[in-house]
């Protein structure tokens, strides 16, 4: 399978999955050396947490089913990237509209313990950045925008947030030409849909260091080479072509190179793309993240949305679930799941859902609803959780409006106003009269769902299909 048919997989479940960053012992992008380990870093300093795209974090998050707490961490009024931290700061790329040729947009970096906004900078369509020690790094892209200088890559000075540099050379109408970068010893490695060929560019002027043609998509890096989502491993050092495999390589970790092909998983061997192994798995593929010793999978077939866990070393099925109408994406803190996406509700509407997933089982933890709000469910129908990260014990996630009426799209763009909402542990002792006493309420007023042994429980997790049709509008990454 293409990296096409996984981007409309996405745009099928109504948002792009996104994943958030953590404060503490950051571990930046510009300061690792591409190596994965056993262990993830204890950041997410940019697109998918690592370098090598696992979507994991020693951070851990929320385990325990009691009281949890939901902060509304901050509102941009618009649609909110994926996150990413840094030394406690919070780096938001936020679209202020949406639509055809709509460009209203900025990054902006917020302290993390007080969403203290510390500086804004406008900007054309941002997508996620790449947080490194002295810049902040981006694409932007406003399909249809007759300006060509709304596409490229951007560099902020990461203390002012002041422009550094920008690349808009081979854009068209503002088109997402450059793909996210990933920083490392060898330079800010990306591609170009513009020339089909890969790159990297010098960090300090965003000048091109080496070009290699006939190589695109999405890039991922580990120990000196850059694995692309067209199946090409590129030498990070010079650009020089090391060897090539049909299918899409979506990860790279703990030397092996995961990724598919039509309706199959597979595992090859970094050093020179032997297949280890390939596991059938049928529906369209979302996002990918490794947990212990597995590898994790979300997909959609027919409106039923699956995560699936496989052994990473045998590609042997060990479990497979439908915990929700709809997956938005999945994460993993410290070895447990976290999933975030949306149920079908009575009304018609569907709201916004965070699991935990025991890693080993596959059976949810817990369940938590998101608050909607008035003004983000007009001409939507509904809400969905994007992909949940850990940070601290806790979690960001994001709820995000779905299904924009497609003549309001048309005609006039619209706002997707999304709020980053952050998931804490209630550590407070427990209120017997505030709480019912024994009794086991399906759910509190925070949203929280119990999993005990009422028959109701099985609710807050019965995987119902969501047969409403999906608008494809594309938000950023």
């Amino acid at each position: 399978m293409n990296n096409n048919t996984r981007r409309t997989f996405l745009k099928g479940v109504g948002v792009t999955a996104t994943a958030l960053g953590i404060g503490g012992n950051i571990v930046l992008a510009e300061e690792t050396d591409g190596t994965e380990t056993d262990d993830p870093p204890a950041g997410w300093s940019l697109y998918r947490g690592t370098n090598g795209r696992t979507g994991a974090t020693r951070m851990g998050g929320p385990t325990d089913a009691g009281n949890l707490d939901v902060i509304e961490w901050t509102n941009p009024d618009g649609s909110i990237g994926e996150p990413v931290v840094a030394d406690d700061t919070v780096y938001l790329a936020v679209r202020e509209s949406d639509g055809p040729g709509a460009t209203a947009g900025f990054v902006a970096a917020y302290d993390l313990q007080t969403g203290t906004e510390k500086w804004k900078q406008t900007t054309p369509a941002p997508h996620t950045p790449t947080v490194g020690t002295d810049r902040v790094y981006f694409l932007t892209s406003a399909p249809e925008s007759p300006d060509p200088d709304d596409g490229g890559v951007f560099a902020l000075d990461i203390e002012t947030g002041e422009v550094a540099w920008t690349r808009t050379d081979y854009v068209t109408y503002g088109q997402p030409v450059w793909t996210q970068p990933i920083l490392a010893d060898e330079g800010l490695l990306t591609t170009n849909v513009s020339t089909g060929s890969a790159y990297a560019l010098d960090p300090a002027t965003g000048d091109t260091v080496w070009k290699t043609g006939g190589v695109e998509g999405d890039v991922a890096y580990a120990d000196g080479t850059v694995y692309t989502t067209d199946g090409t491993a590129v030498d990070a050092s010079d650009g020089s072509k090391k060897w090539s495999v049909e299918g899409s390589i979506e990860m790279v970790a703990d030397g092996s190179a995961y990724g598919t092909t039509e309706g199959t998983v597979h595992s090859w061997s970094v050093g020179d793309g032997a297949s280890q192994w390939s596991t059938s798995i049928e529906g369209e593929f979302g996002q990918f993240a490794l947990g212990d010793e597995q590898l994790l999978v979300v997909t959609e077939e027919e409106n039923t949305h699956r995560a699936t866990a496989l052994d990473a070393t045998s590609g042997k099925e060990r479990w497979s679930v439908e915990p929700l109408s709809a997956l938005s994406g999945l994460s993993v803190g410290d070895g447990i799941v976290y999933v975030g996406g949306r149920r079908a509700v009575d009304d018609g509407t569907d709201e916004a859902v965070v699991l935990a997933i025991d890693p080993a089982s596959g059976e949810p933890t817990w369940s938590l609803r998101l608050p909607a709000r008035t003004e983000q469910t007009d001409n939507f129908d509904g809400l969905t959780a994007t992909t949940p990260v850990a940070v601290d014990g806790s979690l960001l996630v994001s709820s995000s409006p779905h299904d924009v009426d497609p003549f309001w799209y048309e005609s006039d763009g619209y706002t997707r106003d999304e709020i980053l909402y952050r998931i804490t542990a209630d550590e407070s002792p427990a209120d017997d009269d505030a709480s019912g006493g024994d009794e086991t309420d399906d759910e509190d007023s925070n949203g929280n769902e119990s999993n005990g042994d009422e028959s109701d429980a099985d609710d807050s997790t019965d995987g119902s299909e969501d047969t409403d049709e999906e608008t494809e509008n594309d938000r950023c990454n």
